[in-house]
């Protein structure tokens, strides 16, 4: 009786652990979207802004994961922004919304700025909802217009690289040579 519950409970506990174990190899990327217009500007953008992809790099080897959508924004003057974090289970969660009336090469930009920001917030491990994203732009940053909005120069000037990247006539020999998936 004794070897029967064994012999269930190991049966039970690979059942469990093996579709685990074969899934380790499935990708676990940290920048996510739905959205086909971000993900093309994304890899677009990491083929032709090595300011981009060391971004990504970097953001793929932290405990941050970034879902970037697509969404108009209520705000004048924002094209882009991140509008929630939160941790859990060892991991941090970044939301990040992109006006979508913007294309091509400034949407590019724009993912450089905003994932620059989820790289500053990557870096500063206290960071895990709005108070403490707030007391980081407070120390790092600058508010704009005096209000609960803020930047830093890192992110100002790594989007005007990536979009200066996108710009270049490199990029477009590249974007030629290499179109995208359809």
């Amino acid at each position: 009786m004794t070897r029967t519950i064994g012999t269930h409970a190991l049966v039970l506990i690979l059942l469990f652990t093996l579709p685990t174990l074969a899934d380790s190899h499935v990708p676990d990327p940290h920048i996510r979207t739905t959205c086909a217009a971000l993900r093309e500007a994304l890899a677009r953008g990491s083929r032709v802004s090595p300011t981009l992809r060391a971004i990504i790099d970097r953001l793929e080897a932290s405990d941050v994961v970034v879902y970037l959508v697509s969404q108009r924004s209520e705000m004048a003057g924002i094209a882009a922004h991140v509008s929630s974090v939160s941790a859990a289970g060892g991991r941090r969660y970044l939301r990040i919304v992109f006006d979508p009336k913007y294309g091509g090469c400034q949407l590019m930009g724009l993912l450089g700025h905003e994932l620059r920001h989820a790289l500053e917030i990557a870096e500063e491990p206290s960071v895990v909802d709005a108070r403490s994203l707030a007391i980081l732009y407070r120390r790092i940053g600058f508010s704009r217009d005096g209000m609960d909005q803020f930047d830093s120069t890192d992110a100002i000037e790594a989007g005007r690289r990536v979009m200066r990247d996108a710009l270049s006539p490199v990029a477009e020999r590249a974007l030629v040579l290499h179109p995208p998936a359809r």
